[in-house]
C-alpha cells in the first residue's frame, strides 16, 4: 500500500472510519462520565439545593478550606454534566473535552471523591480520551458538523 501525502487522495471508507472512531470516543468519553458522576451526583445536587440534605461532597469541599463549598460542589457537577452532554452530542466539542480536561486534572490533584468508581486509574482513562477529542474534534458525526455546514 502507497502512502499518500495528499490529504484529498484519502479514501472515503477511511474517513468514515475515522468519523465512526471519534463518535465511539465521544461516546466512551461522554457516556460513563455522564452516568457514573453527573447523575449519581445530580440527585445528591438537587437533594442539598432544594431539600436542605447533606452531602457528602460538600463535608470534603468544606474539609479542605474551599469557601462556599455548597456553590462550589453543585458548580463543578452541573459542568460535569454539561460537558459530558456537550462531548456526547458533538456540540462544541474541542472546548467541552478541553474544560472536561481541566475537570478531570482538577479531580485528581484535589483529593475528592466523587463516586467509589473514579479512581486514578479511570480519571487519567478520561483525562487521555478528553485530551484526544480536544485536538481531534468531533468528526462528521456531530452537531458541529450539522450547525457549520450550512455556512459553508
Amino acid at each position: 500500500m502507497e502512502y499518500h501525502s495528499d490529504p484529498s487522495s484519502h479514501s472515503p471508507a477511511g474517513a468514515i472510519l475515522n468519523d465512526l472512531a471519534l463518535l465511539i470516543l465521544r461516546f466512551a468519553v461522554g457516556i460513563p462520565m455522564l452516568y457514573f458522576q453527573g447523575c449519581y451526583q445530580s440527585f445528591r445536587a438537587w437533594a442539598f439545593v432544594w431539600e436542605k440534605k447533606s452531602w457528602s461532597l460538600v463535608d470534603q469541599f468544606s474539609e479542605l478550606g474551599f469557601n462556599l463549598p455548597g456553590l462550589f460542589a453543585t458548580a463543578l457537577i452541573v459542568l460535569c454534566t454539561v460537558l459530558s452532554l456537550g462531548v456526547i452530542t458533538g456540540v462544541y466539542t474541542r472546548i467541552c473535552a478541553l474544560l472536561m480536561l481541566v475537570l478531570i486534572i482538577f479531580i485528581l490533584i484535589v483529593p475528592v471523591e466523587l463516586s467509589g468508581t473514579l479512581n486514578a486509574q479511570t480519571l487519567l482513562l478520561y483525562a487521555g480520551m478528553s485530551f484526544a477529542l480536544a485536538f481531534s474534534g468531533g468528526g462528521r458525526i456531530s452537531l458541529d458538523h450539522l450547525l457549520t455546514r450550512g455556512k459553508r
